[in-house]
């Protein structure tokens, strides 16, 4: 069980951070990269620590619909959202990313 969620985990982080390294222009990465890593660790924290309260409240039942409720509703925002985005970036001309140091003058 727990390969089973590494795996699954990996299917995601890999291309979520591959995807942000394309994207993400050279002098904003550091940026770009501190700020999701705060997220994420904030995330690993408090998801637990709330998914416990919650389950406490209102039971473990409910909480387990209502989480798999939200997850549906995000991956389907998600959906929506990336091919809108994917839409507008077909008019967009793709040219070579480059490093400063990889430039010679």
């Amino acid at each position: 069980l727990g390969f089973t969620a590494g795996f699954s985990a990996s299917l995601i982080f890999v291309p979520f951070q591959a995807t942000v390294q394309v994207h993400t222009p050279v002098h904003m990465t550091g940026r770009v990269f501190g700020v999701l890593n705060s997220v994420m660790t904030t995330a690993t924290i408090i998801g637990p620590l709330l998914g416990g309260w919650i389950a406490t409240i209102i039971g473990v039942v409910p909480t387990f619909t209502i989480t798999a409720s939200l997850l549906v509703l995000v991956a389907l925002i998600g959906f929506l959202t990336k091919r809108k985005v994917e839409r507008g970036n077909a008019d967009v001309s793709t040219s070579k990313q480059r490093t400063p140091e990889a430039t010679t003058s």
